[in-house]
């Protein structure tokens, strides 16, 4: 891999990781833990939905 592209890919996760991060707080700060309780159930849900239709990385590519 490049390595500029390899930093550019770094700074962007970084980034999305500040982000997250921010959006918890904000969440347990608003909503209380109820809510990041219901997102993050949601969120889990969702995440196995896609990859039981083997659109995620854990996907097709795996059962070869």
């Amino acid at each position: 891999m490049d390595p500029a592209l390899r930093v550019r890919l770094d700074l962007i996760i970084g980034l999305l990781a500040c982000i997250a991060v921010g959006v918890v707080s904000l969440l347990l700060l608003v909503g209380g833990f109820d809510v990041l309780l219901y997102l993050v159930t949601v969120g889990l849900l969702v995440g196995l939905l896609v990859q039981a239709l083997g659109v995620g990385p854990f996907g097709t590519q795996t059962s070869r």
